[in-house]
């Protein structure tokens, strides 16, 4: 029996585009309480968001700690699913022609 990769039904036709998006978070560490309330540890988080294809929506789908998993990640979704590796780059303008 596989793993469930999506736990909510996720349209790919919707969100054809795939992109990695990098975060830096904290991780409170609360067993630490009497000493240091405050002690957390900081980390580099890797988001793999699906996006439209304008990138204007993304679905944030898995959220990785090792940057060593991304490639394997993205090879995986995109040669099982159909989906297309992109760099982030959103665009809100309703027209797509340049302004003079």
């Amino acid at each position: 029996m596989g793993l469930i990769l999506f736990k909510k039904h996720i349209y790919i036709s919707e969100f054809p585009k795939i992109a990695i998006l990098k975060f830096k978070k904290s991780q409170k560490l609360t067993w630490f309480y009497v000493s240091k309330p405050d002690l957390a540890s900081d980390f580099n988080c890797f988001e793999v968001n699906l996006l439209n294809a304008r990138h204007t929506k993304r679905i944030a789908i898995l959220d990785l700690k090792k940057q060593k998993n991304v490639k394997p990640t993205i090879e995986f979704l995109t040669s099982n699913f159909k989906l297309k590796h992109e760099t982030y780059s959103p665009s809100f303008r309703s027209n797509p022609r340049r302004r003079r």
